[in-house]
Formats: structure tokens, sequence, C-alpha cells
């Protein structure tokens, strides 16, 4: 009897699993199924060089609202609006979305060369656009001492504090010794020590207080205005031009803090797109 319940209870599960299995287990096929990454990629490529890149555009952006994220997407949906900014058709941001889409690239395919020259080439096409209006700039968004703390890799800054540890250390070693001579070189070892470790850790430290919270962020509107910390235009500076490559923190509202030292600077949210981190 119990053998038979047993029996009975393994023929229930089996069935149950094998029906559930070919609707979790397998992708769908069917005509309702979304479109995948290598269709997606070889279909818009194929608008693109057919000269159509609305569709593209269409195909690429609903790609991302579904947050499938792929360098080579991001690519295609920079090219075409870059080809849509230069045609008869072209509409306000079009170059703005096409740096978002190279700089998306280079986020999640660091030094990729096609992309960092088709920012480069954006870019350029922008400013001889807005050469001639006196009221829009291109200056960086970030102080002189951000973009040095910026230019830094952590993982050097990193090592050094490590160096600058170790050589710590061995210069207390060395002072312990009764030469003293000896002595004399381990008080320099450790001065030198403490000199590349608090400066390598401060720079480290630095850096990671201004960017550590924020992502890239392209301005896509013709002229963004630089606002304070209550949404007003900041007297004194002119808006940033189409494609300016901003680095933001969280949104606040509808604004969108920049990163940086002193007074605090905003922008809408809805005058720029946001870059996705390559880990997010």
């Amino acid at each position: 009897m119990l053998q038979r319940r047993v029996y009975f209870l393994v023929l229930f599960f089996s069935l149950f699993l094998g029906n559930l299995s070919p609707s979790y287990a397998q992708p769908s096929n069917g005509p309702g199924a979304p479109p995948t990454l290598k269709s997606i990629l070889k279909e818009s490529s194929q608008f693109i060089s057919e000269g159509h890149p609305e569709s593209a555009i269409r195909q690429l952006e609903a790609a991302a609202d579904r947050g499938l994220h792929h360098p080579d997407l991001s690519f295609n949906r920079g090219l075409a609006y870059q080809r849509r900014a230069q045609s008869a058709d072209f509409h306000q941001g079009d170059w703005g979305q096409a740096i978002a889409g190279f700089a998306e690239t280079l986020q999640l395919r660091p030094h990729d060369a096609e992309a960092e020259k088709a920012i480069l080439g954006s870019q350029l096409q922008v400013a001889k656009k807005s050469k001639n209006d006196p009221l829009a700039s291109n200056a960086a968004s970030l102080g002189l001492i951000e973009r040095a703390l910026l230019a830094l890799n952590p993982f050097y800054l990193l090592l050094g504090a490590a160096l600058g540890s170790l050589v710590f250390s061995l210069g207390q070693v060395v002072r312990w010794s009764n030469d003293e001579h000896k002595r004399l070189i381990g008080g320099l070892t450790l001065a030198i020590g403490a000199l590349v470790l608090v400066t390598s850790a401060g720079l480290a430290g630095a850096r990671a207080l201004v960017f550590s919270d924020t992502q890239l962020a392209i301005t896509i509107s013709p002229k963004t205005p630089l606002l304070d910390g209550y949404g007003r235009s900041i007297e004194g500076t002119q808006p940033l031009t189409e494609g300016t490559i901003l680095h933001v923190g969280a949104a606040d509202d509808a604004w969108l803090p920049l990163a940086g030292f002193g007074e605090k600077k905003q922008v809408g949210a809805a005058t720029v797109r946001q870059v996705p981190l390559a880990n997010p």
C-alpha cells in the first residue's frame, strides 16, 4: 500500500513538473517573444546602412527600455542618431543622443577606439554648429581640481598607498637599529613612506568623495542652463552646449547635481541623458 502511494506521488510530480518545464526552462520562440540581441544588432545595422536611422533608433531605444545593454547596441544607437543628425530629418538633441550612445559604449567596453573617434567627431560637429552662438558654452563642467582627480587612476593611487605603507614600515624597523647612521636612514625612509602614503591615500579619498556616487550624463538640449541649489539659473554662467559630458549625482526631484567642490550646481534631468553604469 505504501509503495503504491509513493508510486502515485512520484508519477504526479513528474507530470506536474513536466508540464511546467517548457515554459520556464526553454525560451519562447513564438511571435510574441522579444527580439534577441543578435537579431537587434543585425536589423539595426541594416536599417542604418540602408539609410533608415529612424527605424534603427526606435528598435534600439526599445531594447534600452527593456534594460538590454551591450556595447554594440550602444554604438549602433549612437551611430543611428548621428546619421539622423546629418540628414534633413534631424531632431533637436540628436548629436547629444549620439554622444550618449558612444559614451555608453566606452562604459561597457573601455578603450573602444571607434567609439572614442565617434565622440570626437560628434563634438566637432556640435562645435561647428554652435560657434556663432554667443550664449552657448562648451566649457568643461568640472573645475581644474576635479578634472585632475578624474584623470588619476584609482588602481595606481591604491598601489602608491600600499607601497608608501610598506616603505613607512621598513623605515620604522630600520630606526630601531643601534647604529646612528642606520637610524638616520630609517628616519628618512619613514618620512618618504609617510609622504607617499598620505598623498596617495588623500588623493584616492578625494577622488572617491567626488566621483564614487556619480555617473556620466550627456546634455541633449541645445542649451542646458546651470542651476543653483534652488533650481534657479546661475547668474554670469553660460548654458552648456548639446553633447557636453557631465558627472552627475542622484536625482533630486527634477534636477541632477553636478560632481565637484564648492558651490552646488545642477542641471535639469530632462536636459540630459544618463549613461548606465558598466556594473549597475
